[in-house]
């Protein structure tokens, strides 16, 4: 058991009853996955075979590869052609990948939530990640990572305090 997943049951459980008055346990709002997926700008076998192993090594997880579901004439792809690769994170990967994420780079969200049960950002450099900065040659056609955080939450207050508990930075003006 990771030790955010202890955090959550020991402190943050408590925290949300006294917060928003919960009648039911099962309600608790919570994190229940995390998406990563990384694109390359030059679309050939090379660049998606390292950002398969890119996204192995910081995730722990075997990645997938998502493929293109229409024809784009601009950057010459066409229906059926991999794009990018992605792989999706729950319960102990998941902490472990947030834990690692807080700890190397503080997120600041400037920007007010949009959605109440969803967090989606871009890390521009996924070269803030140890692992792939020490073999910089292999993933230098990698540009951004994206990261969407999902939870089972039902307002934007609720979202809002777990993901300051799990200390992203949330800009307090929220509409």
């Amino acid at each position: 058991m990771h030790y955010l997943n202890k955090y959550f049951k020991s402190i943050l459980v408590y925290d949300l009853l006294n917060k928003f008055n919960y009648t039911n346990i099962k309600k608790f709002p919570e994190i229940t996955k995390v998406i990563l997926i990384l694109n390359t700008k030059e679309y050939n076998l090379k660049a998606l075979i390292s950002s398969l192993f890119c996204l192995e090594l910081v995730s722990k997880k075997k990645s997938a590869l998502v493929f293109s579901k229409q024809n784009n004439i601009k950057i010459n792809i066409k229906k059926g052609n991999p794009i990018g690769c992605k792989v999706t994170l729950r319960n102990n990967s998941m902490h472990l990948f947030i834990a690692k994420l807080t700890r190397l780079h503080k997120i600041n969200l400037s920007r007010p939530l949009k959605n109440y049960n969803n967090l989606s950002f871009n890390i521009k450099s996924s070269y803030i990640f140890p692992v792939i900065e020490k073999y910089y040659y292999h993933f230098r056609n990698i540009y951004s990572l994206n990261v969407i955080i999902v939870s089972n939450t039902k307002t934007q207050k609720e979202f809002s305090y777990l993901l300051n508990s799990y200390k992203f930075l949330v800009n307090k003006k929220q509409k």
